[in-house]
C-alpha cells in the first residue's frame, strides 16, 4: 500500500524514505503525462497532414505523390501504434501504483522497439529536403499547409508541421533524463532497481545515435527556416553546413572596392549568421499577415552580404570616429568588398573577432584537406606521365606525347569551361525561376488582398442599400398609418355630427325643398346641391323681374286702373292708388286693363 516502507533503512529514516517515495511517484506520473502528450502529437501529425495528403494522392486533386509523403512522414504511423501500446502499459501500472510497483520492466520489454527511432532520425534530413523542395515548387502544397495552419490557430494549436516532425527526435533524450532521475531516487533494495538500470542502458544506446542526429536535425531545421525567410534565392541548406553563431551588429557602410570613410550617421542594425563555411548579413523586416506563412514566420530577411568564410578577413578601422572607434572593425572579402561594422562594446567586439577567426581557421583547414587531396592526385599523375615519357625511344614520340598532352589539356580546359558555363547557366535559370515564382506568389497574394477588399466593399454597399430600403419602407408604413388615422378621425367626426342632427322619418310634401322622402342620412352631397341653388336662385329672379318690369310675363293681371276726370285710380295686386297723371293708358300699356265701368274698389285696409 501507498506510504508503507520496504526496507530497514527506510524504517530508520522515515522522513527521508517518504520524501524518496514521493519523488519517485512524481517522476513516474511526469513520465505518463509527457507520454500522453507525445502520443497526442503523433496522432495530430497523422490526422492533420499525413492522412489528408494520402487521401488526396488517390484522386485527381493530388497534392503530393506517395513517395514524397513517405519521405516526409517516414515511420510516424508505426511510432504512433507502438506508443499507443506503450502508454497503455504505463497507464495500467500507474493506476495500480504502490511503493513496490515496477516500471522499469516496461522499458526492458519494449526496448527493441525503441531502436526503430534510428530509422526515423536517419530519414529526418531527407524529410526536411523534401519538405523544402515541395514548398518551393508546389503551390497546392503551400495552400494546404496554410489552410491547416490557420485551422490549427483557431483551435489553439501553435505548432506547424516542422514542430511535429521534430517531436520523435526530442523524445528519446527525454526518456533518458527521466530514467536517470528515476534510478537516482530508487533505492538499491527496491525490486525495480535492476530493471531501471537495464532500461537506462537500452535508452542511452539508442539516444547516443539520436543525440548526434538531433543536433544535425535541429541545425538543418534552423537553416531551412532562415532560407524560407530570405527574399533572395540563396541556397543555404547543405549537408555539411552548420550554424556557429548569430546575433546583431551595427552596419555603418557597405562598399565595393571603396576606400571612403563612412559616417556614423548612416548606421543601421543588421543580423549576421556565421556558418562553418560562410557568413551572411541580412536586414530584418516585418512581413504582412498574408506573407507570414510563406516566409515561415513574422519576419522576412533581405540579404546584404553572403560570401565564403575562408577568403574573408577582419581588420581594424583606422579612421573611425572616436565615439565608435573602440567597438568598430572592417570585414574585407577576397574581392576587396568592405563592410564597416561595430559591436556594442570593445569586449563584445573582441569576442566576436575571436569567434570569427576560430571558425575561419576550421573552414580553411577543411578547404586545405580538400586541396591537399587534389594536389596529391595531380602529383601522382605527373610522376606516372614522367615515367611514361622516359620510356619513349625517340624525339618524335616525345613530341607526339607532348602534343597529345597539350591537346588533352586543351580538351580538359574546354570541358571544364563548358561545365562551369553550364553550371552558371543552370544557376541563372534556377535564380530566374525562383524570382518568377516569388513574383507570381506576391501577385497571387496581392490579388487575394484585392478580392478580399472588394468583397468587404460589396458587403458594405449591400448593407447600406438594405438600410435605405428599410428606412423608405418604414416611412411609407408611417405615412399609410397616418392616412388611415386621418380617414378614421374624419369618419368619426362625421358620425358624431350625424348623431347630433335629428333624422327625418317621413318626407315633407307640398313644398319644393322636399328631400324626396329620404332620410337625411341617405341624402348625398350631390343631391343636396340643387336645393341650395333653388334657395338662392328664386329670390334673385324675383327681384330682377321686379327691377326690370318683367311682371307681364306673369300669368295673373296684377295692374288695373280707373280714370275719373283728372284723377286716375290704379289697382296693383289688389291695392288701390290715385294719381293725376294720364300717362297710364292702355295704348301705352296694353297690359293694363280698363276698369272704368267696374265698380269702385273697396277701401284700402287700415
Amino acid at each position: 500500500p501507498m506510504g508503507q516502507g520496504y526496507s530497514e533503512e527506510a524504517a530508520e529514516n522515515g522522513d527521508a524514505a517518504a520524501a524518496l517515495r514521493t519523488r519517485r511517484e512524481h517522476i513516474v506520473r511526469e513520465l505518463s503525462a509527457t507520454e500522453q502528450s507525445y502520443l497526442a502529437g503523433l496522432t495530430a501529425s497523422m490526422n492533420l497532414w499525413m492522412k489528408p495528403l494520402e487521401a488526396a494522392a488517390d484522386t485527381n486533386k493530388r497534392i503530393l505523390n506517395t513517395e514524397e509523403i513517405k519521405q516526409i512522414f517516414s515511420i510516424t504511423e508505426a511510432l504512433a501504434v507502438f506508443h499507443e501500446q506503450f502508454f497503455a502499459q504505463l497507464r495500467e501500472r500507474i493506476d495500480n501504483w504502490s511503493d513496490l510497483q515496477l516500471i522499469g520492466d516496461v522499458f526492458v520489454t519494449n526496448g527493441p522497439m525503441l531502436r526503430m527511432y534510428s530509422n526515423y532520425v536517419n530519414n529526418y534530413n531527407v524529410a526536411l529536403d523534401t519538405l523544402n523542395r515541395c514548398r518551393q515548387h508546389n503551390s497546392a502544397f503551400n495552400k494546404f499547409l496554410e489552410h491547416v495552419h490557420e485551422a490549427n490557430l483557431q483551435n489553439g494549436i501553435a505548432l506547424d508541421l516542422l514542430g511535429y516532425l521534430i517531436m520523435p527526435i526530442q523524445r528519446l533524450p527525454r526518456y533518458k533524463l527521466l530514467l536517470q532521475d528515476l534510478v537516482k531516487h530508487t533505492p538499491s533494495q527496491h525490486p525495480d532497481a535492476a530493471n531501471l538500470v537495464q532500461a537506462l542502458k537500452i535508452v542511452e544506446g539508442v539516444a547516443a545515435v539520436v543525440n548526434e542526429r538531433k543536433r544535425d536535425a535541429e541545425n538543418a531545421q534552423q537553416i531551412l527556416e532562415i532560407q524560407m525567410k530570405l527574399t533572395s534565392p540563396l541556397e543555404l541548406v547543405a549537408p555539411h553546413r552548420r550554424i556557429q553563431s548569430t546575433g546583431d551588429l551595427t552596419l555603418y557602410h557597405h562598399a565595393e572596392n571603396s576606400i571612403d570613410a563612412p559616417s556614423p550617421a548612416t548606421a543601421r542594425s543588421v543580423r549576421y549568421y556565421l556558418f562553418n563555411d560562410c557568413i551572411l548579413f541580412v536586414n530584418v523586416h516585418t512581413c504582412g499577415k498574408l506573407l507570414r506563412w510563406s516566409r515561415g514566420g513574422e519576419e522576412e530577411l533581405e540579404a546584404v552580404f553572403y560570401g565564403p568564410l575562408a577568403t574573408a578577413d577582419v581588420k581594424e578601422w583606422p579612421n573611425a570616429a572616436p565615439e565608435i572607434s573602440p567597438a568598430a572593425f572592417v570585414l574585407v572579402t577576397a574581392t576587396n568588398e568592405k563592410l564597416f561594422l561595430g559591436e556594442a562594446s570593445a569586449s563584445a567586439k573582441e569576442t566576436w573577432v575571436k569567434d570569427f577567426f576560430w571558425v575561419r581557421q576550421k573552414a580553411m583547414a577543411m578547404n586545405s584537406s580538400v586541396v591537399a587531396d587534389l594536389t596529391l592526385e595531380k602529383k601522382k599523375e605527373a610522376i606516372s606521365s614522367k615515367e611514361s615519357r622516359k620510356n619513349r625511344k625517340s624525339n618524335a614520340a616525345v613530341l607526339e606525347a607532348k602534343a597529345l598532352d597539350a591537346m588533352e589539356k586543351d580538351k580538359w580546359r574546354v570541358e571544364v569551361e563548358k561545365e562551369y558555363k553550364q553550371k552558371d547557366a543552370d544557376r541563372e535559370k534556377t535564380m530566374s525561376k525562383r524570382e518568377s515564382d516569388l513574383a507570381r506568389r506576391e501577385a497571387f497574394l496581392l490579388q487575394k488582398e484585392a478580392e478580399l477588399a472588394k468583397v468587404q466593399a460589396k458587403g458594405k454597399e449591400e448593407k447600406s442599400k438594405e438600410e435605405t430600403e428599410r428606412k423608405v419602407k418604414k416611412e411609407r408604413e408611417k405615412e399609410s398609418e397616418e392616412r388611415d388615422n386621418r380617414k378614421k378621425e374624419k369618419k368619426e367626426k362625421k358620425k358624431q355630427k350625424d348623431e347630433r342632427k335629428p333624422l327625418v322619418d317621413k318626407p315633407k310634401t307640398g313644398r319644393w325643398w322636399t328631400w324626396n322622402g329620404r332620410k337625411k342620412s341617405e341624402t348625398t352631397t350631390k343631391e343636396k346641391k340643387p336645393l341650395v341653388l333653388v334657395h338662392i336662385a328664386v329670390p334673385v329672379v324675383c327681384v330682377l323681374s321686379m327691377a326690370f318690369s318683367v311682371v307681364p310675363l306673369l300669368p295673373v293681371p296684377w295692374y288695373t286702373y280707373k280714370s275719373f276726370g283728372t284723377t286716375t285710380t290704379f289697382s296693383i295686386a289688389g291695392e288701390h292708388f290715385e294719381g293725376t297723371t294720364h300717362s297710364w293708358s292702355s295704348q301705352q300699356h296694353p297690359h293694363i286693363r280698363d276698369v272704368t265701368s267696374a265698380p269702385p274698389p273697396p277701401p284700402p285696409p287700415p
